[in-house]
């Protein structure tokens, strides 16, 4: 126990070690090894979180671990699969965890938790001798290859096709290490492991059906660690699934930390908007630049702004960039789109659709007005003309306006617009810590026909 806690976290008192992020780091980081020319795979990582992506429509093969309570942070994450628009999964480690209801909502089912899981090296204690009959075998050729390949179909039930596709890419890696045990001159076992410094990551380990509970996994873990600790490794990381958890227990692994693992298999749920402009008479839609900061800062920091929008106050340039990439977060994690409106080359104001439901077929709007462009009807006719053309190009069912009930000009630029009061809203939203009313607003597609 002392020598892994030694190793995998820091205690500040002087001991060789690494924290428990460099851990995650390590074991993440890892899949770097399937990122090669011509490969299907693409890696990347952010602010705590790291992901995989392979295109394969397996959740598993398109992956994404987060590690931080950030709500930006998420929507960057998840928005490299909302642009391939691939089934993928999401797994939540530590202050992560605070996003399982935002997942929840986006549609996203859980898949419960698995662990991180850790194996300290020692060539001391690490000397394990085969019995007889047994042998492990490095791969190193194409034929090596593809008899572990066929032990991971035949163990995995997945395709050769996507096997081949994930297995190729590490063949002639110095850093890869795949074997697989031989025993009685039968292939029955196999495992993978890449190395990162003097770590391990440790993947696809699996024995054939009709040859488990005869301790073969058991044999070829206890060879590869005996392996490893001469070549000077140091750590083996892996997740393990609930059959695995056993086994892993049992030569020794320690448990470093549960990660929560959620899954998306409805592409449907990754639709996204696409119309980055839009012509609404003589109004344009367009995305809101950076060059727009001008206008916007000065028109965002207008008492009646502030009074309703929940902004800081004063509205800086600071808080401006950090706006444009919460909305190009959410955009292309495929629930929103923001646009500024203008007419004649003039910023008249900003309107967005968000919090979209594309398997119910239903979105929001919320917009505001410039100040140097109220009481000119703008508002109304951009709301109704962009209410018709979501209708029509992304056949919506149901569009709302939610605003706060005392919002008397916003309940009117709803009414004006045609939308249909449903409803009060009590307690149901935090402005400047108050919490208040919202009055709910409503068009379906049946109304256009009123």
């Amino acid at each position: 126990m002392s020598q892994l806690n030694d190793r995998v976290y820091d205690t500040n008192v002087g001991k060789t070690g690494v924290s428990l992020d460099r851990v995650r780091k390590l074991f993440h980081g890892s899949a770097q090894v399937l990122v090669k020319p011509g490969s299907i795979f693409s890696y990347g990582e952010g602010q705590d979180f790291y992901y995989f992506i392979s295109g394969i429509e397996v959740p598993y093969f398109n992956q994404v671990s987060l590690y931080t309570g950030d709500t930006d942070v998420l929507e960057e994450a998840l928005a490299p699969f909302y642009a391939r628009k691939v089934v993928h999964s999401v797994y939540l480690g530590g202050a992560a965890l605070a996003h399982a209801e935002a997942l929840k909502e986006k549609g996203y089912t859980n898949k419960g938790a698995v662990p991180l899981m850790a194996y300290a090296l020692d060539s001391n204690a690490d000397h394990h001798q085969l019995p007889e009959g047994l042998t492990l075998v490095r791969v190193e050729t194409q034929t090596d290859l593809e008899v572990a390949r066929k032990i991971m179909v035949d163990t995995y039930g997945m395709t050769e096709e996507i096997a081949r596709s994930y297995t190729e890419p590490t063949l002639d890696d110095p850093n890869a290490f795949r074997y697989y045990l031989v025993a009685h001159g039968e292939p029955v076992a196999t495992a993978f492991f890449f190395r990162t410094d003097k770590s391990l990551g440790c993947y696809d380990v699996a024995t054939l059906p009709s040859q488990q509970r005869k301790g073969y996994g058991d044999e070829l873990m206890k060879a590869v660690f005996t392996a490893h600790a001469a070549m000077g490794d140091e750590l083996v990381l892996l997740q393990a699934s609930d059959a695995g958890q056993h086994l892993y227990r049992r030569l020794g692994f320690q448990f470093v930390e549960y990660i929560q693992g959620w899954q998306l298999e409805e592409v449907e749920r990754m639709r996204r908007f696409t119309h980055h402009e839009i012509t609404l008479g003589e109004y344009k839609l367009r995305p809101i630049v950076d060059s727009d900061a001008d206008v916007v800062i000065p028109s965002l920091n207008d008492e009646a702004m502030v009074k309703w929008m929940q902004m800081p106050s004063p509205y800086t340039e600071v808080e401006f960039q950090a706006s444009q990439k919460r909305w190009k977060n959410r955009e292309l994690a495929g629930w929103s789109m923001e646009w500024g409106i203008e007419k004649d080359g003039v910023l008249q104001g900003r309107i967005a659709v968000h919090h979209t439901d594309w398997i119910e077929k239903r979105t929001e709007i919320g917009y505001l007005t410039f100040p140097q462009s109220r009481g000119k009807g703008v508002m109304p006719t951009v709301l109704r003309s962009l209410v018709e053309f979501l209708f029509e190009e992304y056949k919506f069912e149901r569009i709302e306006v939610r605003t706060d009930t005392r919002n008397v000009a916003s309940r009117r630029v709803a009414e004006k617009a045609g939308f249909t009061l449903e409803g009060i809203l009590r307690r149901n939203y935090i402005n400047a810590g108050e919490i208040t009313d919202d009055a709910i607003y409503a068009m379906i597609r049946s109304d256009l026909a009123g």
